[in-house]
């Protein structure tokens, strides 16, 4: 991609708004991206010489569908550069009518929508943006409270919108930590896989319907179609970034639950190349470790082999190397806590306990409704709230709050 420099000039003439303004700029081509669109819409380029005026013009016969890829543009565009914390919500109208008014283009520009639906488009985006954070911030605290299912809900939700490789990678992680919760082979279980979940992100793979089919899904099935779902999901994201070493990694992890261990092994040496190549050593010790662990898993199994990864491992994954280079030698490995004692005050956050959270339920800033996973589950809502003293997220599960 390249930017006209009169463009760069035009928004830091903006002040404490140019970085948001190409943030702007720059997340409308990334939608191009990641909505998949056959072609890009060349805007940054287009601002330089109107070339892509001329590509509309040729395209004349598709006039409706470029319009609607540029709307997707502007408004995911907007989104990614929010959730990457940049205000482009915020400066995105002032911004295309800087760029309108510089480059004097009409405001009823071929192929794209017009300028004031462009400007609409960034204060709907505020409004969807509202809805979906609580509900990516609740995937996570699902996932930590062991809620993998309802965390998995979540992710798949906002994946409808954002199907970036990081929302993808925790949907496949929610789905294997609880096909995990669900395995019986002792052979699996004595080993600690390293999946990655990727938080740093601000902001629905379906799945098999049993009891549709006339007969309730019992656990091999639950946790059989978890793990493909995973797979599907890992696998989708490292399609959007070949070098996302997260994603590669539970790819290889999962692939070994299923008991291709040929293959886990295979994907754990990509993940070492690519965190290599990127001087990842988080990524390269996971890699090793479910090399490792693929390695102990073969038949005849390479325990030497399994144990020089654990070791090499253990600079920059230690308790994780030592879980696994205990496990390889049979030994038992106590689990450590952090568990504290219980107050005897019962605990508040800026002078709220529990109870409290009905406030959240009464009067919230956002309400959003995560649809069902599955035929008979129920639906969840997410609250939200944010006050001058503290701010927090409320699910209804539809079976537990």
């Amino acid at each position: 991609m390249a930017i006209d420099e009169r463009v760069y000039d035009l928004f830091v003439a903006m002040g404490p708004d140019s970085l948001d303004a190409l943030a702007w700029l720059l997340g409308h081509e990334l939608a191009h991206y990641y909505q998949d669109h056959g072609w890009a819409g060349d805007f940054g380029n287009g601002f330089a010489d109107l070339d892509v005026g001329r590509k509309m013009k040729a395209l004349s016969n598709q006039r409706s569908k470029a319009i609607e890829i540029e709307t997707q543009a502007d408004y995911f565009g907007a989104f990614y550069g929010q959730v990457a914390g940049y205000r482009t919500l915020d400066v995105m109208p002032a911004a295309l009518q800087r760029v309108y008014t510089e480059y004097e283009l009409d405001p009823e520009l071929t192929g794209y929508p017009a300028l004031g639906e462009r400007q609409e488009i960034a204060r709907g985006a505020a409004d969807q943006l509202r809805l979906l954070i609580p509900v990516f911030e609740v995937g996570n605290n699902m996932l930590l409270l062991g809620l993998y299912e309802e965390a998995g809900r979540c992710f798949d939700m906002i994946a409808e919108f954002f199907p970036s490789r990081e929302i993808l990678n925790n949907a496949g992680v929610a789905r294997a930590l609880e096909a995990l919760e669900l395995l019986e082979d002792e052979e699996l279980l004595r080993f600690a896989y390293p999946l990655e979940l990727d938080v740093d992100t601000r902001l629905r793979q379906v799945g098999g319907k049993a009891e549709e089919a006339g007969y309730e899904e019992g656990d091999y099935e639950r946790r059989e179609r978890l793990l493909r779902e995973a797979q599907a999901i890992f696998e989708q994201a490292r399609e959007r970034d070949d070098s996302y070493v997260p994603a590669i990694v539970n790819l290889a992890c999962v692939l070994d639950l299923r008991g291709e261990h040929e293959d886990a092994g295979y994907w754990a040496r990509k993940a070492m190349r690519v965190a290599r190549d990127q001087q990842d050593a988080a990524g390269l010790a996971h890699a090793l470790i479910v090399r490792g662990i693929s390695a102990a898993h073969l038949s005849p199994a390479d325990t030497a082999a399994a144990r020089n990864d654990f070791v090499a491992a253990s600079d920059a994954a230690a308790p994780m190397a030592a879980y696994n280079l205990a496990a390889l030698d049979g030994k038992a490995v106590a689990a450590e806590t952090t568990a504290k004692r219980r107050p005897a005050e019962p605990e508040t956050i800026a002078g709220l306990g529990a109870d409290d959270y009905r406030t959240l339920v009464e009067t919230p800033d956002v309400r959003t409704r995560v649809p069902p996973g599955g035929w008979g589950q129920p639906a969840m809502t997410v609250y939200a709230r944010r006050t001058e003293r503290w701010e927090g997220p409320l699910v209804d599960t539809g079976y537990r709050t």
